[in-house]
Parts: structure tokens; C-alpha cells; sequence
């Protein structure tokens, strides 16, 4: 429930000009386009991505989204899981 004022998120960031919230297999999107956050399953975005993920990184750079949980990193590009990850 986003309205827990108790929960303690998995992870914060900001990708692609959106800020993303994480907790368990959930993500909340919020962007200066809308007053509401808008909730979804993190595989809903990306397939392959785990729950629970510890922190998550855009790279510039590469154009790549980073997701980590404990000492494995998965990286996409766009949607799709970059090779070799995790």
C-alpha cells in the first residue's frame, strides 16, 4: 500500500527524467507530467528484472538502466536485459 506510512522502500532513483520508487516485486513511477504516482510490477517494465532489488542507476553514458540485488547487476537497455547481465 503507497499510503503506508510505515513502509521502508527497497530502493529510490531517478531514470529517465521520472522519479521510481521500489519496494518487493512493485515500482511507483512519478513524473512531472502527472500529480500521482502510478503503480506497477517491476517485470512490467522490465521482464527480467528481480524483486526486491537493493539499488538501481541510469548511466548516461551507456544508456543503461542498472538494477542490484545483493552482488548481482542486470543492465538494460531500453527494455530489454543488455548481454552478459546478470
Amino acid at each position: 500500500d503507497a499510503c503506508d506510512s510505515t513502509m521502508v522502500l527497497d530502493a529510490v532513483a531517478t531514470l529517465r527524467g521520472e522519479m521510481l520508487f521500489f519496494k518487493d516485486h512493485f515500482l511507483w513511477r512519478h513524473s512531472q507530467q502527472s500529480s500521482t504516482p502510478q503503480q506497477t510490477l517491476i517485470t512490467n517494465i522490465w521482464s527480467s528484472a528481480p524483486d526486491n532489488i537493493d539499488a538501481a542507476f541510469e548511466s548516461q553514458e551507456s544508456d543503461q538502466v542498472f538494477l542490484f540485488k545483493g552482488s548481482r547487476v542486470w543492465a538494460f537497455s531500453g527494455y530489454d536485459l543488455a548481454r552478459g547481465y546478470p
